[in-house]
Formats: structure tokens, sequence, C-alpha cells
């Protein structure tokens, strides 16, 4: 039986874990996945492809997943080469950047926003992808800072608004205090006893980007 999805973003994670079940993130070769994956718990490449609006490419950019070398030395999909690490000033500025561009151009797909964010603010999408920030962060950054969705027809508004109220409530405990990491968010939060989600809350509703985010951007 193949699963179904309403969840993009599951989509791509269930992808995700499959290709490690296999072992492929040194070798993420699409055909070798499509060969092998399991259809009951996992979806195949051409479907999430389809759904994103993503290259290849760029979903194992976005993984961390790599290409092996062909027998001339060069690399096939995927990162081919180490790209400079950017700062926390870096990661604000071009976030900054992408909501701005968002508001002014409303795109409501990844397509969309891929064909002239690198106009706009001077990054592609994969890019950005390599560093973490990705469509599906700005989609929900975007919403907390205009509230609004891009997309109303999108699954994950669902899933956004159940937790936007939760994410708000940290978001103001932590610029409140000025908050930088886990340990102080904590420690401030056992010490006032404000009604406040849990670290460990926190930790389940966003992944390590999104963690990153919310600790290190102030006005979003």
């Amino acid at each position: 039986m193949v699963k179904r999805y309403a969840d993009v973003e599951v989509m791509k994670d269930d992808l995700k874990k499959e290709m490690i079940r296999l072992g492929l993130q040194k070798n993420a070769s699409k055909t070798e996945y499509n060969k092998r994956y399991n259809k009951e718990i996992a979806p195949s490449a051409t479907g999430v492809l389809k759904r994103t609006g993503m290259k290849w490419q760029e979903l194992m950019a976005e993984f961390g997943f790599s290409k092996k070398k062909h027998a001339n030395g060069k690399h096939g999909v995927g990162i081919s080469r180490k790209h400079r690490r950017w700062d926390e000033a870096d990661k604000r500025e071009i976030i900054d950047k992408c909501l701005l561009y968002m508001n002014e151009c409303k795109p409501a797909i990844l397509d969309e926003f891929r064909k002239s964010v690198r106009a706009k603010v001077g990054v592609g999408t994969n890019s950005m992808s390599q560093h973490g920030i990705t469509w599906g962060l700005l989609y929900r950054l975007y919403y907390e800072k205009y509230g609004e969705f891009l997309n109303p027809n999108n699954s994950i508004n669902f899933h956004i608004m159940e937790n936007n109220d939760v994410l708000k409530a940290a978001k103001k405990f932590i610029n409140d205090n000025n908050i930088k990491t886990q340990q102080e968010y904590t420690l401030k939060r056992q010490k006032t006893n404000e009604e406040v989600p849990s670290y460990y809350t926190l930790h389940k509703l966003l992944d390590e980007q999104e963690l990153w985010v919310l600790f290190n951007i102030r006005e979003v």
C-alpha cells in the first residue's frame, strides 16, 4: 500500500528517514532510492519533488546528504563542495530580506519563490537550504510576522495555527528577558514560573533551525 500525505513537510521527513535507513546519506542517488524504498512507510522521490516543487539536488542539500564521487573524481548531484558557513548575522539578514520580499511579491508556493528570490535577496534557494533556511521555515516565519498565510490552501497552515500561540508566548518570554540559550530559557522559566512552554515542548514543535531562529532573531 502506498502511503498518502496531506503534509508536505511530513512527506519530506519520511523520505529523509528512509534514505538514512537505506544508508544513502553519502550516495544520495534518486534512482537507488526509488529501487529500494519501502512504499508502506515512505514516499517516492518523484512524488516528493512534485509536491515540493524542488529539484533533487536542492532537497539533498537541505538534508545535508551528498553524492559519492564518480571515477573521474567529480561529484554527482548533492553537495559537491564545502561552502562558507554563514554566521548568525548572515542568517538574520537573509531571513529578514526574504520575509520582506515575500510580503511584497506574495509567492504562494516554493516554485514562485525560487524564480525571483535570487534577484530580490541576492541568494538562491539552494544556498539558503544548505544553511538551514528552507521554504518551510520561511513560510512559518512569514505567518508569525504578518499574521497571514501566503497560500490559504496549504495543509500545513493548520499545524502552524495550532502551534502559533505556543510559539508567541515563548518568543515574547525570550525577547522580554533577552534569552539567548536553552539553559537561560529553562532557568528563567523555573525562576519566574511564568506560563510559557518548556524547552522540551519547543523542541517537539520545531526543528533545529527553527529553534535557532527562535533564540537568535528578536524581531521577526
